[in-house]
């Protein structure tokens, strides 16, 4: 699984290609959403930076937790 951001650090998106899943995650719902937008990461039309696990999850605990006061 590789994880993306965005320069704003305010998106944090997923694709999984063993499972043919790519996710967004919709800080308003809590939880990760179906983005095939994303899928153009692979082909270059859709630029991201690529994230390790640990930061992803980091940028979601910080932005839930300003969300959620």
């Amino acid at each position: 699984m590789t994880y993306y951001t965005d320069d704003s650090r305010e998106r944090v998106s997923r694709i999984d290609l063993d499972a043919g899943t790519a996710e967004t995650y919709n800080f308003t719902l809590g939880r990760w959403r179906e983005d095939n937008a994303l899928w153009a990461v692979l082909v270059g039309d859709l630029w991201l930076d690529e994230i390790g696990q640990d930061e992803a999850e980091a940028i979601i605990r910080k932005r839930d937790k300003a969300l959620h006061r």
